[in-house]
């Protein structure tokens, strides 16, 4: 597990400010000590133009394996989205394949911040518990390049967004 995994374990199960930093000090420590091994995930991403709040959405798709409740393998869709401005997150998870594909930023995020070392119940499960994720964690935390976190821009943010339309 990572040491963001970790702290979010801890978020969720004992409720308390639990500060991040701490959390990747102790887990570095454990790796040394134990030999442990890191695993490597790096994302492909760079930093885009600070843009006006509502003007841009990143859309991708992206799948990942889980092992179920059961033991068994379960191949996961999902589509990832992301405001440019604010960096707000938003995804939602289904077994059967979407209309389009493509792959991408956010989309690794999820995959090794959120699936990673989670087991797979059904759909409605995962999605409420990336919702849950969301709010502790990945709209949370400051922003990397934005030194910013997502949910308070999102705040100023949602009063410039307008409905998109669209056709399948």
């Amino acid at each position: 597990m990572t040491a963001a995994q970790v702290c979010d374990w801890l978020k969720k199960h004992y409720q308390e400010d639990i500060k991040e930093r701490t959390v990747r000090r102790y887990v570095k420590n454990l790796r040394e000590k134990y030999h442990l091994k890191k695993s490597n995930h790096p994302r492909d991403y760079e930093a885009v133009d600070e843009l006006p709040m509502g003007k841009q959405l990143q859309v991708d798709f992206g799948e990942k394996w889980m092992e179920s409740i059961d033991g068994q393998r379960v191949k996961l869709r999902f589509v990832a989205l992301v405001l440019a401005h604010s960096r707000y997150k938003w995804a939602f998870f289904q077994t059967r394949p979407f209309r389009k594909r493509s792959g991408s930023h956010v989309v690794k995020f999820i995959k090794y911040n959120f699936h990673e070392n989670r087991l797979f119940a059904d759909e409605e499960i995962l999605n409420s518990s990336f919702l849950d994720w969301l709010d502790r964690t990945g709209n949370a935390k400051i922003h990397g390049t934005t030194k910013k976190v997502p949910a308070k821009v999102f705040e100023e943010e949602r009063e410039q967004l307008r409905p998109l339309l669209y056709r399948l």
